[in-house]
């Protein structure tokens, strides 16, 4: 049973603990051939099991990294990297969820409206969401350090000329949008990199919780199969 448990959940436990900050998340799979050739079976009747057990102990380390990432941004946001952008530009790929503070240039602002694909919003209606510029201070002209910041947030949201924190996941923008936004003065649109940070959609706890039964679901299984293999392989 050591070797099952060894070959099924340490591949999963060492991605959960070191592999959601890594360049390459999904080294550990590189363990689950080595734990799998340790809790191998003697015989060819449990083949079947045995690769299943291989699967899900992949499909497991897959989970544990997204997992780490659910738990951490989901949980508390003390942990997110944080740019302010007073003194800290944002960079051109920053991580997945940050915290990011300035002003919101209220009078730069794009609405968003929730519309089946071809239909034309209704504009005489509020919309669902808004996307407003963020920069350091209200001056009339801001010196860009770093990616544009945009940021999308839900239009009833009370916006003031005083410096907020946001929280949320972040994503390329497009250029055109950061055209439309931004007077770019004579800057040349190529040259601007910009970055949305989406504060619609932050992980809530009860996803990072279900992203952890998952995870031990399918360590679980891997443990249970490799058992299963070898002990019908023992006879």
């Amino acid at each position: 049973m050591a070797r099952a448990l060894l070959a099924g959940a340490l591949p999963a436990a060492v991605a959960y603990a070191f592999a959601a900050d890594s360049a390459m998340p999904w080294w550990p799979i590189a363990l689950v051939p080595i734990g799998a050739w340790i809790a191998r079976p003697r015989g060819a009747s449990s083949r079947g099991t045995w690769i299943l057990a291989i699967l899900l102990a992949a499909v497991a380390v897959l989970a544990a990294t997204r997992a780490k990432q659910l738990v951490r941004a989901g949980l508390g946001h003390d942990g997110w990297p944080t740019y302010d952008l007073a003194t800290t530009p944002m960079p051109e790929h920053p991580p997945e969820y940050v915290a990011v503070t300035g002003v919101l240039r209220d009078g730069w602002i794009l609405g968003e409206y929730a519309v089946a694909e071809g239909d034309v919003p209704d504009q005489s209606r509020p919309a669902d969401a808004v996307l407003v510029p963020m920069t350091a201070t209200l001056d009339a002209e801001v010196r860009l350090q770093g990616a544009l910041v945009v940021a999308r947030v839900r239009a009833d949201v009370p916006r003031t000329q005083d410096t907020v924190t946001l929280f949320g996941r972040t994503e390329p923008l497009p250029r055109e949008l950061a055209v439309t936004l931004v007077d770019l003065a004579g800057a040349d649109s190529r040259e601007i990199v910009g970055v949305l940070v989406d504060t619609l959609h932050v992980p809530q706890p009860r996803e990072a919780w279900t992203a952890v039964g998952l995870l031990v679901a399918l360590a679980s299984g891997a443990v249970v199969a490799f058992g299963l293999a070898r002990r019908v392989a023992q006879g």
